[in-house]
């Protein structure tokens, strides 16, 4: 989803709807097949036009590519150019979502999953957050720039009685939705102007989804107690941290608060991280779900997006 925003001045918010800005108390909005919405608010002096693109829906594909940003902005062009009596004004972009879609062919694995990192999610030493655990569909961690949202894609149509398309079979979907605040600092500090060009590349793909994502969600498998433990002994690590690192992981699968780590043993606890990474193995114990292995279903495509 991208959003676009276009500031408009009490001039020629008169010109275009024929009344004060003041005058206007509740928020329009409009459709366009689905596709595009627009809304408007406004604050005491300016207004505000919100243009929401649908970009799977409107290219009429899950693949976006880099070369489709002029094709979108040749839409939001001809948008603008419908208002009635609109003078042109530069639309900016205000909130742009990167999606990572992984096939998960087993229901209950993907209502686990959910589960199991809302509880990396609510662990997350990353601060002013919030979790959402929305009928068992979905989750959110957000702060003040950037939300990341993961959710059962097929669910999510069901409970919106909408039509489930081919490549939503099955789709466990991760979201990273980059703010206006983020948006801004990048501006500011690297010159990046808020421009559907600059954003939808697979250089801010890359950017936005490794730093956000992999230490929310850690990148490894998921074990039981006891397969866990054989994995760590049949590895190459020494004796001492093998130990340390069982004795980790059974203080996790006790209490899942242990994976948030306190100021005096932040050292030793990024070494176990990155030790079990190494791995690849999740700090989460799976014993609890009745399950002895869960692959990670992100794994692959993060190490592929790494590789680029």
């Amino acid at each position: 989803m991208i959003r676009i925003i276009e500031n408009i001045d009490q001039e020629d918010f008169f010109d275009i709807y024929g009344k004060n800005i003041n005058e206007i108390h509740t928020v329009e909005e409009f459709q366009i097949s689905g596709k595009v919405n627009y809304n408007f608010s406004k604050s005491k002096f300016r207004g505000y036009l919100y243009v929401r693109i649908d970009a799977i829906q409107v290219l009429g594909t899950p693949d976006i590519q880099e070369y489709h940003s002029e094709k979108l902005q040749s839409l939001i062009c001809f948008i603008d150019g419908k208002i009635p009596n609109h003078k042109k004004h530069v639309m900016k972009l205000h909130v742009i979502d990167y999606r990572m879609d992984v096939v998960v062919p087993n229901k209950q694995h993907i209502k686990i999953l959910l589960l199991l990192y809302k509880k990396c999610f609510e662990n997350s030493y990353r601060k002013k957050a919030v979790i959402v655990l929305e009928h068992e569909t979905g989750i959110e961690y957000k702060n003040d720039s950037t939300l990341v949202r993961m959710y059962d894609k097929e669910a999510e149509r069901e409970e919106k009685d909408e039509e489930i398309k081919i490549y939503e079979k099955w789709v466990l979907r991760l979201e990273v939705s980059v703010h206006n605040r983020n948006l801004n600092y990048m501006f500011k500090i690297h010159g990046i102007k808020k421009t559907i060009a600059n954003y939808l590349t697979d250089e801010m793909y890359k950017r936005y989804m490794l730093s956000f994502v992999p230490e929310l969600i850690y990148m490894g498998d998921f074990y039981c107690i006891s397969l866990a433990e054989e994995r760590i002994s049949s590895s190459n690590i020494s004796l001492y941290y093998k130990k340390m690192l069982k004795d980790f992981l059974i203080l996790v699968a006790k209490d899942e608060a242990n994976l948030k780590a306190s100021n005096e043993r932040k050292k030793t606890y990024f070494r176990y991280l990155k030790q079990l990474k190494e791995l690849k193995m999740h700090p989460l114990i799976i014993d609890s779900y009745e399950l002895s292995l869960l692959e990670n279903p992100f794994l692959s495509s993060f190490n592929n997006l790494k590789a680029k």
